[in-house]
């Protein structure tokens, strides 16, 4: 199976979803403008904004690098496994944003990120 495979077949599986929901591209957009984003971290291929010059899942290059670069994060589209992969690199670096849905919190919503007031 073909990386484009699977990202077409976890793109069908969103679609399917009650809950599907996903971001117009000016929220990424005016989020990668904030920080002067180069890569994007959510999304299969198929849907993930054009206008970023990376664009990763997880531990996953989908194109482009995956470098420290300034990133916006579409936390809301990523699953439990993506969020761990992810977790270091927001953890030592501060050039990110997270973009993430309102409303109520998908069960499986864990806070994989230490406050930095506490020891």
């Amino acid at each position: 199976m073909t990386v484009l495979d699977i990202e077409r077949k976890l793109q069908e599986s969103i679609d399917k979803g009650a809950t599907c929901t996903s971001f117009s591209s000016q929220v990424p957009r005016n989020a990668k403008l904030t920080v002067y984003a180069a890569t994007y971290v959510s999304d299969p291929a198929l849907t993930a904004p054009s206008s970023f010059d990376d664009v990763t899942r997880g531990n996953i290059t989908l194109w482009g690098c995956n470098d420290e670069a300034p990133r916006v994060i579409n936390w809301t589209e990523l699953s439990s496994k993506d969020w761990e992969a992810i977790t270091p690199i927001l953890q030592s670096t501060n050039n990110w944003i997270l973009i993430t849905l309102s409303g109520s919190a998908r069960s499986e919503t864990t806070s994989y990120l230490r406050d930095p007031l506490k020891p």
